[in-house]
């Protein structure tokens, strides 16, 4: 298949990327990333990949990626860590893009704004990613972030309850990704704890 080709795969077949289909090669970024991450961890990708150049073909002479004989398991371990990490800072971005596209950008007003917190220039994830949502967390209970307990309730309540339980379940229970199956437990066992937590009376 060649590029051009690929290309109108991944559009509505005339050369246009529609909303649905920049959701469609996000989840297939990823998909592919968190693959790539597997197959590593199982030890199917080694350091032999080190060993001869790869040509990646982008429809023009294409890009050269030289050997690299010297790489190490931590090299290899590194490069995987860093597809994932750009992988899922791409895909979040792409959606926030898209959702902006088609309903338009969201309110200036929210519970983040209304005690201080602003969304940064530069910064691809959207305000409800779950590392982000969990650093606002940590920054309101150590008082490095102002607000009071009503603010951590408020943004625990409204934004983190309705799904972020049922996301640290998943992330505990992904196979093949050792890593975030620990982080999927310490997740878990946080929400349990501030949910309980916000019952206790002031």
């Amino acid at each position: 298949m060649t590029f051009s080709e690929m290309t109108r795969c991944m559009t509505n077949g005339h050369g246009i990327e529609t909303p649905a289909n920049k959701i469609a090669t996000a989840q297939a970024t990823l998909g592919l990333a968190f693959r790539l991450s597997g197959e590593g961890e199982e030890g199917r990708i080694t350091t032999e990949i080190f060993k001869r150049g790869i040509t990646v073909h982008t429809g023009g002479d294409g890009l050269r990626l030289p050997s690299f004989p010297e790489g190490t398991d931590q090299n290899l371990k590194d490069g995987i860590f860093n597809i994932v990490l750009n992988a899922l800072s791409a895909s979040a971005l792409t959606v926030d893009e898209t959702l902006d596209e088609v309903f338009g950008k969201a309110s200036t007003d929210t519970d983040l704004t209304r005690i201080g917190i602003a969304h940064a220039e530069g910064v691809a994830e959207p305000e409800d990613h779950a590392a982000i949502l969990c650093e606002i967390m940590a920054g309101l209970a150590n008082g490095h972030l102002p607000g009071a307990e009503e603010s951590s309730r408020t943004i625990f309540e409204s934004h983190m309850t309705p799904w972020i339980g049922r996301f640290f379940a998943d992330l505990e229970r992904a196979e093949t990704a050792s890593f975030y199956r620990r982080v999927g437990a310490v997740g878990r066992i946080f929400t349990e704890i501030e949910t309980e937590a916000f019952t206790l009376p002031l």
